[in-house]
């Protein structure tokens, strides 16, 4: 069992190695960008308070975990609830975002960490709140949208990574 469990590991191995040999270099860069032109309309849409546009960087069959720990289940749901909540608590707020890893573990799929920043949330506009971030994004026919996604909220006393940056 452990010698079929190994073979298969191994197999796994050598197939998503030649598969992001065979993507190239050229390919990487440019699925790169496209990540990173992703991350930054995710930003402008929410800073446009553009929920539909926001939402459509997301697949169909999406899954969001926000903050609240609340599981969001596909676009349109997804679309509802932040729409509602742009509405009231957000409809003031303004998120920066950056790109801390992209790691590619398959041809068409890529794992994004990132930090931001957000402030005008109500009740209490003035307080900046840092989170990370965390996508499972997926290249179908072409267009990467997120798969996957998670907030975590940074306690009022988690060391800023880029104080003085």
């Amino acid at each position: 069992m452990k010698h079929i469990l190994a073979t298969a590991l191994v197999g796994l191995s050598i197939l998503f190695a030649s598969s992001s040999e065979a993507a190239g270099p050229d390919s990487r860069d440019t699925d790169r960008q496209k990540i990173t032109v992703f991350m930054t309309a995710l930003e402008e849409t929410w800073n446009r308070h553009d929920m539909h546009a926001h939402a459509a960087l997301f697949h169909e069959d999406a899954v969001w975990i926000a903050w609240t720990g609340q599981v969001l289940k596909g676009r349109a749901e997804y679309e509802d609830v932040l729409t509602r909540s742009h509405k009231t608590i957000y409809k003031n707020s303004v998120h920066k975002e950056r790109i801390e890893e992209l790691t590619f573990i398959a041809p068409d799929v890529a794992v994004v960490r990132g930090y931001g920043t957000v402030i005008g949330n109500l009740p209490t506009p003035e307080k900046l709140e840092r989170y990370r971030i965390l996508f499972v994004m997926t290249k179908r026919d072409g267009v990467w949208k997120a798969s996957w996604g998670q907030k975590t909220r940074f306690l009022d006393s988690t060391p800023d990574p880029y104080q003085g940056k």
